[in-house]
């Protein structure tokens, strides 16, 4: 996989854009335009390629060359008709080279161009409504005993909240104790006795990230749900177990729990 490149500068630069309609548009879930190059946009690093996106969310585009070391540009049409370019940038052939892109409601437009050609485009609608970052969930277990020592939790900012819960007929929250934190990477050991954290084949873990009673433009925040399913660990032994991601992400209103979410991934 090839380097991600933080989003260029702010500054708009003198851009000429060709007829747009010449290029085939890209259907949604496809990834280039020519078979030569893929070129897509996805809201976050855990999702599929993606045309609807939320305000905030970490959204980008990527491209790769299939065949041969290529030099690129990528041109940016945003809401408010601000046109912005990359310089030139070399992609050598089957690596990925991606940019963040700030989230800013409305339609935003993305165009490639290979030697001056354009060989693709993409477009976001972004959608406003505060919803705290996308995030994944690495679950540590203890293999053999299906218990869960603990999680590891990404894309977490210091002011957010996380919990999670086993799936039973009551609220069985499992309790956390943090470990350390570092570039907003948080490790948690469940606390409790060994029944607590220790699952049978097909349960379902919850994961919840939110912000309780914080605020964004007078909004409430609302809060994430990430969904997993103990499994046997088909790159493992007979007895090995890992914990799979169920679906997208799902979204809580800012004072329910996981029990309420629903899904925000359109």
């Amino acid at each position: 996989m090839g380097r991600r490149y933080s989003f260029w500068g702010y500054v708009a630069l003198i851009a000429v854009f060709g007829a747009l309609a010449y290029v085939p548009a890209i259907a949604l879930g496809e990834e280039s335009v020519l078979p030569d190059y893929s070129a897509y946009g996805t809201c976050d690093e855990f999702s599929d390629s993606s045309h609807t996106c939320r305000k905030g969310d970490p959204m980008g585009v990527f491209f790769t060359s299939w065949k041969r070391d290529v030099i690129y540009e990528v041109c940016v049409t945003f809401p408010t008709g601000r046109k912005s370019c990359t310089p030139d940038q070399f992609a050598r052939a089957y690596e990925r080279h991606g940019h963040l892109i700030p989230t800013i409601e409305g339609t935003t437009t993305v165009v490639w161009f290979v030697e001056g050609t354009q060989i693709g485009t993409w477009t976001f609608n972004v959608l406003y409504k505060a919803i705290v970052p996308r995030f994944g969930v690495s679950p540590l277990v203890v293999s053999g005993t299906n218990r869960l020592f603990g999680l590891q939790v990404r894309h977490v900012p210091d002011d957010l909240r996380v919990r999670a819960w086993r799936e039973c007929p009551k609220n069985c929250e499992l309790k956390l104790r943090l470990i350390s934190r570092r570039n907003e990477v948080r490790r948690y050991r469940l606390v409790g006795p060994p029944s607590n954290s220790t699952f049978s084949f097909g349960e379902t873990l919850y994961v919840q990230v939110d912000a309780p009673l914080k605020r964004d433009h007078g909004d409430l925040i609302w809060g994430r749900v990430y969904r997993g399913k103990l499994v046997r660990d088909p790159g493992g032994g007979p007895r090995d177990t890992a914990i799979h991601r169920i679906g997208e992400l799902l979204c809580t209103h800012p004072t329910r729990t996981y029990r309420a979410a629903f899904d925000c991934s359109f």
